[in-house]
This record gives structure tokens, C-alpha cells and sequence, in this order.
């Protein structure tokens, strides 16, 4: 081929690959660093605190058995993004603060979790021991009992999880008395404030519904409403409709606290990827990134139980994301 015509042709192929020659050279920023450390390496760190509680009883490969045993079957369900760590605390004393896991010698293997606090109780024997058997207690218990509510919510890849808005009615028959009406009206209330960062309640007393004088009726608009009799547990089995409407996790049943706090968890890492696409079909340069960098450092380290902060900071990012798109 003459050179006159090589030049022409490495011209025509220059000239034809100019255009994409900055999406192929397209340099590394600090969105695309974010959403690799965040899809690839980032965990919440959720710590557990173990100490005997009655006898004390020198067993130094007692955690780390048990943390094998967690760590291995996190890894088998394929949960993502979660981190449960058994703290020694096993000759430190009390534990004033966070998730705590007391081990008290008795003459039965159960446990107990209690209904006000991040506490949960292991009940052994000595036998136990004996049997090496402790370490598999004290996972079960973490991962299957605890804090089985982090690893279901965990476990999900949904981005969209929760709900965004929960709209409904409650109706009272004429035989419902006031007091139990008032009861009920702040049992809504109180939850409703408690997952207002991540669901919006909407909701309206409609006595039009009950068609029983002693029944209690709940209404969700476009499915099937649902009648609860009033007795002594109606109060109950209302917050537990509204929790399963919510997608709140069913574990510990009797400790909301410990569930909402693996809600929060899991509504935060969902608010940080929806920030994350929004920032991705805006370019990525935008002003809350370094926001959203300091968020996501504050989060990796965090060694909190409660996450209420870090919800609440990426909601306002959020805000903030959806306040310049229209302007």
C-alpha cells in the first residue's frame, strides 16, 4: 500500500475512534472508588458482648470456636454486607451499652431474650463443656435467635426493601371502650415514630368498618382487611399486623427494639446505593459526595448498635439529592 494511502487510513480509523476514546480512557473518580468499596468490601459491624454471668470458667477458645462457627454460616446463607463479632468479655465484668450475651451455668441448655434491652441470656451446663458443645450454642443463639432479624434483612439483595408509605384504616366496634381505643391509638402512634425514617404511616380511625360490636378491623387500601377480636392480647396482634405490613423481621418476637435496630441498618446501606445510582445518572460530580464519603467512612467504623444517626444522614442526602433535581 502506497503511504499516502497508510495515512489516510490510520486517519480514518483515528477519526472514527476519537469519539470513544474518552469513555474507553475514562479515569477512575470518586463515586465509581464509593460504589466498589460499598458493592465489593464494605460490612456492618454489629459487636456482641459475652460474659459469664454466675460462674466463671477459663475457656480461651470459646469465642473464637463461636465466631467460626458464625462467620461460616454467614458465608453459606450468602449474607452480604453484615459483620456479627463476638466481643470477649468473658473476665471484664458488666457491659454498660450495646448487644450483650450473658452465660449462666444452670441444670438446662435454653435461653432467654429480653424484651427491653439488647440483651440475651445463655442458659448451659456443665456438661455442655464438657461436650464442647458451648460454642455452638452461643452461635445458634446469635445467628438463629439474637440477631436473626440482621441476617434475613441481610440476606435479601433488595435495594428497595421497605415500604416508602403504609396507608390504612382501624375500625372499632361499639363494644371496643375508649381506654382500649386510646391503648391501641398510641401503640400505632409510638410505632409510627419508630419506623418514620423508613416508612411513612398514614392512617385513619373509620369505625364504619367494624361490623361486630366487639371486633377491631384493620384496612389496608387494595387488600383484604383483616378483623382482630377484642380481648386482652388485641393490642398485640394489631402492632404484629402493622410489623408484618412494614416487613419488619419476624425475630426476637419479643423485642422490638432489636429488630428496628437491624431495620435501620438495612434502610441506611439502601438509602447509600439509591444516593449512589442517583450521583451515577447525574455524572457523579456532584456536591454531596463528600457527604456521602464521610457517611460511608462513619458507617464502616462504627461499632454502634443503633444506626438511627446514620439512617437519618443519609436521608438528609437524599433530601438534599432530590431538592437540586428540581430546581
Amino acid at each position: 500500500m502506497p503511504v499516502g494511502h497508510k495515512v489516510i487510513a490510520i486517519c480514518t480509523i483515528i477519526a472514527v475512534l476519537l469519539p470513544w476514546i474518552p469513555n474507553i480512557y475514562k479515569p477512575s473518580n470518586g463515586l465509581s472508588k464509593l460504589q466498589h468499596y460499598v458493592d465489593c468490601e464494605f460490612k456492618a459491624v454489629v459487636p456482641i458482648a459475652v460474659r459469664f454471668n454466675n460462674e466463671h470458667f477459663i475457656l480461651p477458645d470459646l469465642i473464637p470456636a463461636a465466631q467460626i462457627q458464625i462467620d461460616e454460616e454467614i458465608r453459606a446463607l450468602d449474607v452480604r454486607h453484615l459483620d456479627l463479632v463476638l466481643v470477649d468479655n468473658l473476665s471484664a465484668g458488666n457491659v454498660s451499652q450495646g448487644y450483650m450475651m450473658d452465660l449462666i451455668l444452670h441444670h438446662e441448655n435454653s435461653l432467654g431474650i429480653s424484651s427491653d434491652s439488647l440483651q440475651v441470656a445463655i442458659f448451659y451446663t456443665l456438661e455442655s463443656i464438657h461436650s464442647n458443645d458451648l460454642p455452638f450454642f452461643v452461635a445458634q443463639t446469635v445467628l438463629y435467635h439474637f440477631l436473626n432479624g440482621e441476617i434475613e434483612l441481610f440476606k435479601s439483595s433488595e435495594v428497595d426493601y421497605f415500604l416508602d408509605d403504609l396507608e390504612f384504616e382501624i375500625g372499632f366496634g361499639n363494644a371496643v371502650n375508649k381506654t382500649k381505643q386510646l391503648e391501641i391509638s398510641k401503640t400505632v402512634e409510638k410505632l409510627g415514630s419508630d419506623v418514620h425514617l423508613i416508612t411513612h404511616f398514614t392512617w385513619t380511625i373509620n369505625n364504619k368498618l367494624a361490623n361486630g360490636g366487639n371486633d377491631i378491623v384493620i384496612n389496608f387500601p387494595g387488600k383484604r382487611s383483616k378483623t382482630i377480636k377484642n380481648d386482652a392480647h388485641a393490642t398485640f396482634k394489631i402492632q404484629t399486623v402493622l410489623e408484618d405490613e412494614l416487613r419488619l423481621p419476624p425475630r426476637p418476637g419479643n423485642n422490638l427494639q432489636v429488630r428496628l435496630f437491624a431495620s435501620y441498618r438495612k434502610k441506611t446501606l439502601s438509602n447509600v446505593k439509591h444516593i449512589m445510582r442517583k450521583l451515577s445518572e447525574r455524572g457523579g460530580h456532584d456536591a454531596v459526595l463528600p457527604r456521602l464519603a464521610q457517611l460511608i467512612l462513619e458507617m464502616s467504623n462504627s461499632r454502634e448498635a443503633s444506626w438511627l444517626a446514620f439512617l437519618k444522614g443519609s436521608q438528609d442526602i437524599l433530601s438534599a439529592i432530590n431538592a437540586t433535581a428540581r430546581e
